[in-house]
C-alpha cells in the first residue's frame, strides 16, 4: 500500500490545496492500494467543495487532469490519517505571511509536523505494509520521518509538457520536485551506463514528432523577432518562493532588458499570474500558445518555468537561473558568454530528461508502474521503457488502439489510459460544440422572432410604400 501525503497548509490561502490530487488518486487507485494523510479539510464531504465552486475541481479541471469527484461513501472506504490543526502555528505567529510560511515548509524541518507524521507512520505500518509515500511538494520533515522508517518518498507533479500542445508528462523523483531533484545525478548515471549499453538517442526533430501533438507546430521557425523571451511565473508559486535562487520576475525583466534592450525583450505572462506587466516597457507576448512564443525569440531565459524545457526541445538557447531539474542541460546566466552546464552533452541530456526523467502521465497513478520503479531498474531500463512506450503510443495514434480483452500488460494499460484521456478530450470538445450550437440556435430563434414581430408591426406596414419606391429607384 502507498501512503499519500496531502500538504496540511492553506497554500495561497486555500484550504486542502492539493484536493485534486486526493480525488485523482481515488479515481485510479483502490482502498487497498493507497491511504491518505492530511488535514481535516481534505476529508470533508466532497459535496461541500462542489457547492463552493472551487476552480481546482471544476468540470474543466476534472476533464483536464482526468479525475472524478468521489461521493462521501467512496471517500470513506479509504484509510485516512488526520493531522492536527495548527501544525505551523509557531511559524505563523512569528511571520503571518502565507508565502513565507510556505517557504519554510518547503525548505526547513518542523518539529510539530515531524511528531505528527511519526505517530501516523507508527500506526500505519502496524496495520499496513507501506511501500512508499507520495508527496506533491518538497517537505524536509516528511523526508526525514520517511527515512526513519526506511520508506522512499515519490515526489510527483504535473510535467512540463502538457495538453493541448504536447502529450502529457509527469515528474517522478525520489529526492524532490521542482527544486532539490535527483535529475542531474541520474543523468550522470545514465551517461556512465550508456557507454556499456548504447540506447538510441533521438534528434530534437524526432523528439518533437513523438511529443508535439499538432504536426504543424513541430518545426522551429527561423528569423525570430526578439533577442530574448522571458516566460514569467506565478509570483507566489512554490518554484519562486523556495527555488528561485534570489530571482524574481521583476529582477529577471530588469536584467534581461539591460543586456538585450527592452525593445528586443519579449515578456509572456503566466496564465495564472497575479500581476499585469503591461506597464513594463518591454513587449508583451500575445501568442496563442507557448510554442508560438518560443518561435518569436532567439533565446529563452527563465527562473524555473517549464517553458525552458520546451525551448530546449525547439533548439533555442535557454537559460535557467533558479533551481530546476532541467538546468544542467541549459545555460547558466543571461550573459552572452554564458556556459552550457551540460558540457557538450545537451542532446543526451535532453533525451534523458524527456524519456528517462519525466514519465508519461498515464503511468503516474498506476501501482504496478510505481512498484517497478521502486524495484530499482537501471537508468537505461527506465529510458528504454519510456521511449518504447512513447513510440508504441505514436503507432497506436496512427493505426488506432488495438487492445485485447485479456489481461493487459503495463504498456497496454498505459495505452488504455491514454485513449481514455483522448476520449475525455473529445467528449469535452463535443460538449463545447454542442453548447455553441445550442446558443446559435437560440440566437437564430430570437432573431427570427424579432423579424417576425417587426414584419407584423403597423410601422412596417405603413412604411411599405417607401421601401417599394426605394427599390424601384435602385
Amino acid at each position: 500500500m502507498f501512503l499519500s501525503f496531502l500538504l496540511p497548509f492553506a497554500a495561497r490561502g486555500q484550504e486542502a490545496s492539493y484536493l485534486w490530487v486526493l480525488y485523482k488518486q481515488i479515481t485510479h487507485m483502490t482502498p487497498q492500494e493507497v491511504a491518505f494523510v492530511g488535514s481535516a479539510e481534505y476529508f470533508l464531504s466532497p459535496e461541500e467543495f462542489v457547492r463552493s465552486e472551487r476552480w481546482d475541481i471544476s468540470a474543466h479541471s476534472r476533464d483536464y487532469a482526468g479525475f472524478h469527484i468521489p461521493t462521501l461513501d467512496e471517500l470513506s472506504r479509504y484509510t485516512r490519517y488526520q493531522l492536527p490543526d495548527n501544525l505551523f502555528a509557531t511559524w505563523q505567529a512569528i511571520d503571518p505571511d502565507v508565502d513565507r510560511v510556505m517557504q519554510r515548509i518547503l525548505t526547513e524541518r518542523c518539529t510539530k509536523l515531524e511528531t505528527a507524521l511519526r505517530e501516523v507512520l507508527v500506526e500505519a505500518t502496524a496495520v499496513h505494509q507501506i511501500e512508499a509515500l507520495f508527496s506533491w511538494c518538497n517537505v524536509p520533515s516528511l523526508a526525514a520521518i520517511a527515512a526513519e522508517f526506511d520508506l522512499p518518498v515519490v515526489h510527483a507533479e504535473l510535467g512540463p509538457l502538457r495538453a493541448p500542445c504536447y502529450h502529457w508528462t509527469a515528474y517522478f523523483d525520489f529526492s524532490g520536485v521542482n527544486g532539490n531533484t535527483e535529475a542531474q545525478r541520474r543523468f550522470e548515471r545514465f551517461q556512465a551506463n550508456r557507454e556499456a549499453d548504447e540506447p538510441p538517442l533521438l534528434s530534437t526533430q524526432e523528439m518533437r514528432s513523438l511529443l508535439v501533438i499538432n504536426p504543424a507546430l513541430r518545426e522551429p521557425m527561423p528569423d525570430p523577432d526578439f533577442a530574448i523571451g522571458l516566460p514569467l511565473q506565478v509570483e507566489n508559486d512554490t518554484n519562486i518562493i523556495a527555488f528561485a535562487n534570489g530571482w524574481s520576475n521583476d529582477r529577471l525583466i530588469a536584467a534581461a532588458s539591460a543586456i538585450y534592450g527592452r525593445d528586443m525583450t519579449l515578456l509572456r505572462k503566466h496564465p495564472g499570474g497575479l500581476r499585469d506587466y503591461s506597464d513594463e516597457q518591454a513587449s508583451i507576448d500575445r501568442s496563442t500558445n507557448s510554442i508560438d512564443f518560443i518561435n518569436r525569440c532567439a533565446r529563452i531565459a527563465t527562473i524555473n518555468s517549464s517553458v525552458g524545457l520546451e525551448a530546449l526541445l525547439f533548439d533555442r538557447e535557454t537559460v535557467f537561473l533558479g533551481d530546476n531539474p532541467c538546468a544542467f542541460a541549459a545555460l547558466n546566466s543571461l550573459d552572452q558568454l554564458a556556459t552550457d552546464r551540460s558540457q557538450g552533452n545537451r542532446l543526451p541530456a535532453l533525451n534523458f530528461l524527456l524519456f528517462g526523467y519525466l514519465i508519461p502521465y498515464e503511468f503516474l497513478f498506476d501501482p504496478d508502474y510505481l512498484r517497478w520503479r521502486l524495484s530499482g531498474p537501471s537508468e537505461i531500463e527506465i529510458y528504454r521503457f519510456h521511449l518504447g512506450y512513447v513510440k508504441q503510443r505514436q503507432r497506436s495514434i496512427a493505426e488506432g488502439p488495438r487492445l485485447g480483452a485479456a489481461e493487459l500488460c503495463l504498456v497496454d494499460r498505459g495505452l488504455f489510459k491514454f485513449w481514455q484521456m483522448q476520449a475525455r478530450a473529445l467528449g469535452r470538445r463535443a460538449d463545447a460544440l454542442e453548447g455553441r450550437a445550442d446558443a446559435l440556435e437560440r440566437q437564430c430563434a430570437s432573431l427570427g422572432k424579432t423579424l417576425e414581430n417587426t414584419q407584423n408591426s403597423w410601422s412596417w406596414r405603413l412604411t411599405s410604400p417607401l421601401r417599394w419606391i426605394r427599390q424601384a429607384c435602385e
